[in-house]
């Protein structure tokens, strides 16, 4: 199992909670993009 961040931790708890955070999406940093993936024709 991966070891969550300190950071993610405290947002999951919150967020489980009901109780407001704040930075909720600009505190996450960069990773891969979602964009669609083309699929080869067959």
């Amino acid at each position: 199992m991966a070891v969550l961040g300190t950071g993610v931790l405290a947002f999951l708890t919150k967020w489980f909670e009901n109780l407001p955070f704040q930075n909720g999406c600009a505190g996450v940093g960069p990773g891969n993009s979602i964009a669609p993936v083309p699929v080869p024709p067959s």
